[in-house]
């Protein structure tokens, strides 16, 4: 009878403990995703702070954490404001690597669907989508011509112009997620 009691007692103990664990990891969870959080507003301030050109190696120097996590926590600070309070708090209350991924997929425009104004601050960044929208709007502007002339348009000539132009709406997509290194302009009235 003794070894029943103390089994039953020690099954209660155990159930304790594994609900206090459940209760601390979950807590562990959203409090981690509210400290990404806090550490991604305060990387965006001193990412303004940084002069223009030094935020990689200020980055590197002075934050333990991998550029890719930092830019994770960046996103996340600036995400989920965007987001409807029961999406907020959906995911709030995933792990930290699963709210970066519901980030990664959600849509990163404001409610408002008018984007703000944005301005390409890194110059390779600046290269790269000048080349991207450059070399679309030729091929697309040499399609047109023929379309016009009723010239014969070739499969290939059609098939780069599809590749150029998916290129440069991959550009615009990076842009509007804001993956690239942009400041948000303020229209002027």
């Amino acid at each position: 009878m003794t070894n029943i009691i103390t089994a039953e007692a020690s099954l209660a103990t155990l159930a304790a403990s594994i609900n206090r664990c459940i209760r601390e990891a979950e807590s562990a969870a959203r409090t981690a995703v509210e400290l990404a959080i806090e550490a991604g507003q305060q990387l965006n301030t001193a990412k303004e702070q940084v002069p223009h050109g030094q935020w990689e190696s200020w980055l590197s120097e002075n934050v333990e954490a991998a550029p890719r996590t930092a830019q994770a926590y960046m996103r996340l600070a600036r995400e989920v404001p965007l987001l409807s309070a029961e999406e907020a708090q959906r995911v709030a209350d995933l792990p930290l690597r699963e709210a970066m991924k519901a980030i990664a997929t959600q849509p990163s425009a404001p409610a408002n669907p008018r984007m703000p104004n944005m301005r390409v601050r890194k110059l390779d960044d600046r290269d790269r989508i000048k080349r991207a929208f450059g070399d679309s709007a030729t091929k697309i502007r040499k399609v047109a011509r023929m379309a016009e002339y009723g010239a014969r348009i070739k499969p290939k000539d059609i098939a780069s112009a599809r590749r150029a132009l998916e290129q440069a709406l991959a550009q615009l997509a990076e842009l509007e997620r804001d993956h690239l290194d942009v400041d948000r302009v303020e229209e002027r009235p």
